[in-house]
């Protein structure tokens, strides 16, 4: 990095790089969770909210089907670190229970700021991750081509049937 760069700038091209790649999902929705906190509408931010849990469901669900199994077969001795993701992802899962079935008022904003450290937090977490399966670029390639594809899938099947079960 040159010396005019801006180390900000830095940090904004590499959001959009992530942004776009089938990995890095929680990027979107760490940014429309930075919306809501600025959105003071109840329902305009209930609705945000209510994007954000599909979103986070989705994703959780993927790690289950495809992420999770690929960190397993790549971990060896690490498998520890994967039984704490199990586990993180179902406090997760009890933090997006417990926004989707809340009211904006003052617990309830706290609850979005607890799932937003949390998503903040797997985000790093995530890139760590994924940083250290040694995979080649194709590997990485089509794991993500994997992921995209399974998202399209499930986001449609919630389109089919109103709803998520």
């Amino acid at each position: 990095m040159n010396s005019n760069a801006s180390p900000v700038r830095a940090v904004r091209s590499t959001r959009v790089a992530h942004a776009s790649d089938p990995l890095w999902p929680e990027l979107e929705t760490a940014r429309l969770l930075a919306r809501v906190a600025r959105t003071r509408a109840p329902l305009l931010k209930k609705a945000l909210l209510d994007t954000i849990c599909l979103k986070l469901r989705v994703q959780m669900q993927l790690d289950e089907e495809i992420l999770c199994p690929a960190l397993m077969r790549n971990a060896g001795r690490k498998r520890g670190a994967l039984a704490d993701e199990a586990r993180q992802r179902e406090y997760l899962r009890r933090l997006v229970g417990e926004v989707e079935g809340g009211e904006p008022d003052a617990e309830f904003d706290a609850d979005v700021e607890l799932l937003g450290a949390e998503l903040r937090r797997r985000i790093a977490l995530r890139h760590a991750r994924i940083a250290n399966l040694g995979s080649s670029r194709g590997d990485l390639r089509a794991l993500g081509a994997r992921l995209a594809s399974r998202r399209q899938e499930l986001l449609a099947s919630v389109d089919r049937f109103g709803g998520w079960d």
